[in-house]
């Protein structure tokens, strides 16, 4: 038996917005109708494929529908046991199709020391297309657009609410702004932006201006350090109401150092 280790991020073209972005975006409307296809046209290494089913059956990984069913269930425990290789970058804010798929190994901290007593654990890579060796399960999401900071210019929100996938991605934050804010009158819904600095507006900047207008939450350079962390974003709805979660990693570790409930407060 060939010994595998997990397959690593696909090397994806930025130009690709199926690659990098998922599949094409479609009219919530549609989402039933096309959900059964899968969208991904090369199939598994067969070598692969019995690697795999031979570590989920053994219990050694997490098959990633279950993992999807975890996170679904319970959010901040599967984000504080799981880090997530987010390589997602959407062209623009819709609904996509993306495909989640166990990766290598990484650290969770400890329940009684925390971050000084990590413990080994497996990871999950998120992206657009799928792994290099035909490996990913196909899921729908929102997909959020990373938005050049202007402070001259209004937001662009995008928002969440009852209608389409139950889940929230976008890119890793590695010097930008998430931001929030609930939506009168819509109990459960949620208007968001994911924000870059630019060169007129740096990180901590842009942290600050954003977080000063009532009623907006955010998540960025005030919470974390962009030499030795990168940050995924992920929203959830669950019961009907979203909650939004921040993982920071270590980047030269991949391991989790916090998770932090963004919204609601």
């Amino acid at each position: 038996m060939t010994d595998f280790p997990a397959a690593p991020p696909r090397d994806d073209n930025p130009a690709t917005a199926a690659a990098r972005g998922g599949s094409r975006v479609l009219p919530v409307s549609r989402l039933d109708r096309c959900r059964v296809r899968q969208e991904s046209t090369m199939a598994m290494n067969p070598e692969y494929r019995t690697y795999l089913n031979n570590e989920w059956n053994a219990g050694r990984l997490l098959r990633p529908g279950v993992a999807l069913q975890q996170l679904r269930a319970e959010p901040r425990k599967f984000l504080r046991t799981y880090p997530i290789q987010n390589n997602y970058d959407p062209a623009a804010s819709g609904v996509y199709q993306v495909h989640l798929f166990n990766g290598g190994g990484g650290h969770r901290p400890g329940t009684v020391l925390r971050t000084q007593n990590l413990h080994a654990t497996q990871s999950f890579t998120l992206q657009g297309g799928i792994g290099q060796l035909g490996e990913g399960h196909p899921v729908w999401v929102h997909g959020l657009f990373t938005a050049a900071a202007n402070a001259a210019a209004p937001i662009v929100w995008y928002r969440l609410d009852a209608n389409g996938p139950d889940l929230m991605v976008t890119a890793k934050l590695t010097g930008c702004t998430f931001v929030a804010r609930a939506v009168a009158g819509a109990p459960g819904s949620v208007d968001v932006a994911h924000i870059q600095p630019t060169v007129a507006e740096n990180g901590v900047q842009l942290n600050n201006r954003l977080a000063a207008t009532a009623g907006q939450l955010t998540y960025g350079r005030n919470s974390y350090d962009i030499t030795s962390r990168s940050i995924n974003v992920i929203g959830v709805r669950v019961g009907g109401q979203w909650k939004i979660y921040a993982q920071k990693l270590d980047k030269h570790h991949f391991a989790i150092r916090s998770v932090h409930r963004i919204f609601p407060a």
